[in-house]
């Protein structure tokens, strides 16, 4: 998980590594690439796509995400550096216990987030 500082409110929070799909770009090749950079993990994607529309608070603006999750493992045990992520404080494996409390924040993101690894999350 990355643990993020709204820029605005200066509030930190947990989520899962995430970003924009670039154009042409297929949300799978997304998520590979925005964990990499944020987190300096390269995975390989294991399941298909759970989208999931949710809105999601950043810098004074909601936004209407339709995110595309999904289960990965490492590629690769070793981080890359990461570099330029101004707004990632931190990046931690979390033990499934403690996801709950962390994304209790935004209990449909953790109820999708559940459904999807097929572990009650609270």
């Amino acid at each position: 998980m990355i643990e993020l500082q709204d820029p605005a409110s200066r509030k930190r929070f947990w989520s899962l590594p995430g970003g924009l799909v670039e154009p042409l770009e297929e949300p799978k090749d997304c998520a590979c690439r925005e964990t990499l950079e944020e987190t300096g993990y390269e995975i390989t994607l294991i399941s298909e796509d759970y989208p999931f529309d949710y809105a999601f608070k950043w810098n004074t603006q909601t936004y209407a995400c339709q995110g595309h999750w999904f289960l990965a493992q490492l590629s690769k045990p070793k981080p890359q550096l990461v570099r330029g992520e101004a707004d990632i404080r931190q990046t931690l494996w979390i033990p499934l216990a403690r996801v709950s409390s962390l994304l209790g924040y935004h209990p449909p993101l953790r109820n999708h987030i559940s459904n999807l690894i097929g572990t009650d999350l609270g």
